[in-house]
């Protein structure tokens, strides 16, 4: 890891402005390769997320499945208090009408949030890839506990640990 610090300065009346650029660069280490990925995008688009909100959410969602590699697969559901499977999981050119589709998403009505994690969740599990590069069955369930805890305030690390490392 390669740093570099730039400092700048200037006196203003009885203070100083400071500016700092910190660059920090990796080297790289000469793999292009990557295993596929399996994405599923879950977007909210309640009423909350009028506006801007939605907006900055639809624009990111977009951009990373234009950036996708074509061996990349990828869904989408949108949600508000009900569950639409914006896309079906897909690779390659399947994709290209994707990031229109999820720019075009309105704000619906009030949050549906599990049944949009859960429905993101199954169409993950549908993809191909899913199986070929899973994560052990013992480190899904740790996964899908940890973020539905996490969505409905819980924090029970014991049951948690206990789920993820299964019966004693």
């Amino acid at each position: 890891m390669k740093t570099s610090i730039l400092l700048d300065h200037e006196p203003v009346e009885a203070a100083r402005v400071v500016r700092l650029l910190l660059r920090l660069e990796a080297e790289t280490t000469g793999r292009t390769d990557r295993l596929p990925l399996n994405l599923s995008l879950v977007l909210d688009r309640s009423g909350s997320m009028y506006g801007g909100k939605l907006e900055a959410a639809r624009a990111a969602a977009a951009l990373l499945v234009r950036r996708l590699s074509p061996d990349d697969t990828v869904s989408v559901v949108a949600y508000d208090d009900e569950v639409r499977t914006v896309a079906e999981p897909a690779k390659g050119a399947a994709q290209a009408a994707l990031p229109r589709q999820i720019e075009a998403i309105e704000t619906g009505g009030s949050t549906n949030l599990s049944g949009g994690w859960l429905r993101g969740r199954e169409l993950g599990a549908l993809a191909d890839t899913f199986a070929a590069h899973s994560v052990s069955e013992a480190d899904q369930k740790y996964m899908y506990h940890r973020a539905y805890n996490s969505m409905t305030g819980r924090r029970k690390k014991d049951e948690l640990i206990r789920r993820k490392n299964g019966p004693r």
